[in-house]
């Protein structure tokens, strides 16, 4: 954003419930491997109020989403100070907003 501010927390991600159960049939190692967890294809930052939208087909209503403020301080955490709290869980991923 152009006055500094700053947006932390998790991105929403897609998850293709298709290659997650063809891994589980065909090869259930390959859940840790990843894959199935991809970025939607549209996302719209509101550094200013605080919020991410998003949503899957071009045509389809925004979904907010606001982090909380544990999300938040734990992406801040990670980005301020280079510490190892950015791992992968519960299908998101931190990143800076």
């Amino acid at each position: 954003a152009p006055d500094g501010k700053k947006l932390y927390g998790l991105l929403p991600l897609n998850v293709s419930g298709g290659k997650m159960a063809a891994s589980i049939i065909l090869f259930a190692p390959a859940l840790f491997i990843g894959g199935f967890r991809d970025v939607l294809p549209f996302y719209q930052v509101d550094v200013e109020n605080q919020v991410l939208r998003f949503k899957r087909e071009a045509g389809d209503p925004w979904l907010q989403y606001q982090p909380r403020g544990v999300e938040s301080d734990r992406a801040r955490a990670y980005f301020d100070k280079g510490s190892s709290l950015g791992k992968r869980g519960r299908g998101r991923r931190e990143i800076l907003l």
